[in-house]
Formats: structure tokens, sequence, C-alpha cells
């Protein structure tokens, strides 16, 4: 193919990717209401929020169903991307490719459960309880949705980092022994990433943290064992 031939593809895989995210928002924005008891189910059944501005309504409604267009199109847009490049991988990146794609659809989901059965639901009972007598919580509906999204995606990001390590690993690429020696050094940008990502308070910081680093840790010993076996 020529280098126009290549534009144009990368311009019709990028068109595509695009009409699925806003078909997807669409519909988002459509089942606006019950995605929101979803989000909310976290604070518990009788929890109510309030909205300090009449576009925040609108505004946060547009917010929930880009969140849901990204989410629920993702699979097209990697997709998309893999067709793209799949060309000009040779056999064995090809393999290597499919099977991170596999490992990060399971691991997205991994990580969007943990954060929504897990983490949001412990994060904010216990930061409720520093609050002084006569302090009643009461969310504002614009910021509640935003922490909400963020977390997910933060968990749903942070899990796909083992398939980073184990496929530089397994293409040779970078040695297991790089990533044990740096390990204090991801410590600290999993600490940063949890800082950026998670309600300002080191409770919810800790509950994102041990959990990345343990992912970290295990997807070592993978890379390590498959390593190993293509030796």
């Amino acid at each position: 193919m020529t280098f126009t031939e290549h534009l144009a593809e990368l311009r019709t895989r990028i068109i595509r990717s695009l009409i699925a995210v806003g078909v997807c928002a669409a519909a988002g924005y459509a089942f606006n209401n019950k995605i929101f008891m979803l989000l909310k189910k976290p604070l518990g059944a009788e929890a109510t929020l309030q909205g300090l501005s009449p576009i925040e309504f609108f505004m946060t409604r547009l917010s929930i169903a880009f969140y849901i267009g990204i989410f629920v199109a993702l699979p097209v847009i990697i997709y998309q991307a893999l067709m793209f490049v799949m060309p000009a991988l040779k056999p064995r990146e090809r393999r290597v490719v499919l099977g991170a794609l596999l490992a990060s659809g399971v691991l997205t989901i991994a990580g969007l459960t943990v954060a929504y059965l897990a983490i949001l639901p412990v994060v904010f009972p216990i930061l409720e309880k520093f609050a002084p007598e006569g302090v009643v919580a009461n969310y504002q509906y614009e910021k509640y949705v935003n922490v909400v999204f963020k977390c997910l995606i933060a968990f749903a990001v942070g899990f796909q980092f083992p398939i980073v390590v184990v496929s530089l690993v397994h293409l040779g690429l970078v040695p297991v022994s790089f990533f044990v020696k740096n390990a204090k050094y991801v410590l600290v940008v999993i600490l940063i990433v949890s800082a950026l990502f998670t309600p300002p308070d080191v409770i919810s910081q800790i509950l994102m943290t041990i959990p990345l680093f343990g992912l970290y840790v295990l997807s070592l010993g993978v890379a390590y064992l498959l390593r190993k076996r293509g030796t």
C-alpha cells in the first residue's frame, strides 16, 4: 500500500470508531436515568444528590453519555486499531497482540468490577465517618458522577499494566530484571496515579494502590514463567 492509501485507511478506521462512539453515546443518553441509578448504587438506595445550577443537570447527562460511549465502543475502537496495524506485524507479534487483546478484555472487566463492587462502596462510608457532628454528607451531582467515572477508568486502565509488562518481556524487548529493579519507581507512579484518579484522601489511594501493585508483582511472575518456557 502507498502512503496515501495508508492515510485513507487510517481515516476510515477513525471515522468508524467515531461513529461507534456516537451511537453508543446516544444510547447512553437515552438510558441516562437507569445508568445514573447504577452509578449512585455505591452510595446506597436512600442517598440523594444535589445540583447547584440548572445547566449542571444537562451537562452531567452529556458527561454520562460520553463516558458510556467510550466504554461501550472501546472494543470497536481497539478492533479498528488492530486491523490497521495487523498487516505490518510478524506472525509471532500477531499472536502476542491477539493474546494481549483477550487478556485486556478480561482485565478491563475485572478492574471495573473491583472498582464498582469493592472500592466505591467502601470509600464513601469510610470518608463520611470523618464528618463532625452536625454535618451531613450531601454530594453534588456533577462532582459525584465525575469521581465515580474517574475511579472506574483508573481501575480499567491500571489493570492493563500486566499486559504491558508481559508483552514486553515475552517479545524480548525488556528483561524481567529491569522491572524487578525498578519496582520502587513503579510503586511511586502508581501512588501518583492513585492520587489523581481517586477522591483526595489517603484511604482511597491505598485501596487503589494495593491491587494495582499486586497485579504488577503477579505480572512479573507470569512474564518470568513465559520467558523461561520460551527459552
